[in-house]
């Protein structure tokens, strides 16, 4: 059958229904709000397709991903493009958690900002053993979002969550396997192994798991876009404050030199 095609995105579904999602950018796969649209538009396409029993979502190359692709603050337009993120950012998160199939992260190495937090909305984390896991929103002068402000104390433990929070701490896999976030696959070819647990849950009838699923998520899930919503439009005032939009734009500002500097000494 004919997969929708994106810029951001790769999309591959097996024979048994595995639907595997790659996040696929230059940088690392960091996150624009094309990809945020794009991937939204992934999680709904794998909802709604009777073919779909599964959806692992990956990374290509080195990175799962780089986090968020930070841009130019300091014009006239910044708010509303980024309100408009925002808005499509919520619908992203709220198509996670209501998500009605069986769904799975494969964390092929490091993983940043969004795409560690989010990772708390999926059913099942793998990652690699190198993998590495970091929120630097102290940073950015960001806050909370993903739902993380109420998974990761409840999943994590209170420690952890702030040191991945609050800290801005970078965490090896190991770390938050220890703390039953995530399960190391290191045997074989990673997403070969991760394909091979998926094709698992492909093989069970769809409609027992989703209603399995929803027993388990029901009574969390209004929970979760309320946190959600509470979050992001938090962000959008976080994100107005000068001393973000500085921080942004002094990065954004350094990133363009380096590689001015690169191409000069080509």
């Amino acid at each position: 059958m004919s997969l929708p095609s994106f810029q951001t995105l790769k999309l591959s579904l097996t024979t048994d229904g595995v639907l595997t999602i790659t996040f696929s950018t230059p940088g690392g796969n960091a996150m624009s709000p094309e990809l945020f649209k794009e991937w939204r538009e992934a999680i709904r396409y794998a909802q709604e397709t009777d073919a779909v029993k599964v959806m692992v979502q990956t990374g290509s190359g080195r990175y799962y991903s780089s986090g968020k692709d930070l841009r130019p603050t300091m014009h006239d337009s910044f708010e509303t493009e980024m309100n408009e993120e925002m808005d499509i950012l919520e619908d992203l998160i709220n198509a996670l958690i209501n998500f009605q199939k069986p769904s799975i992260a494969a964390v092929n190495g490091p993983a940043i900002g969004l795409s560690v937090t989010s990772l708390a909305l999926f059913d099942f984390v793998y990652a690699v053993s190198s993998a590495t896991f970091t929120v630097p929103f102290m940073r950015w002068g960001f806050c909370a979002e993903g739902c993380s402000s109420l998974l990761f104390p409840r999943l994590l433990g209170r420690h952890t969550a702030n040191e991945l929070l609050l800290a801005g701490s970078t965490l090896s896999a190991s770390a938050l396997k220890a703390v039953g976030f995530l399960e190391v696959l290191d045997g074989g070819e990673f997403i070969h192994e991760v394909n091979k647990k998926a094709s698992i849950l492909a093989s069970y009838d769809p409609t027992t798991v989703r209603v399995t699923k929803s027993l388990v998520n029901e009574r969390y899930r209004q929970e979760l876009m309320t946190v959600n919503h509470t979050e992001l439009s938090t962000l959008k005032v976080m994100m107005m404050k000068h001393n973000s939009r500085k921080a942004i734009q002094d990065f954004v500002d350094e990133r363009a030199a380096k590689q001015q500097r690169k191409k000069s000494k080509l």
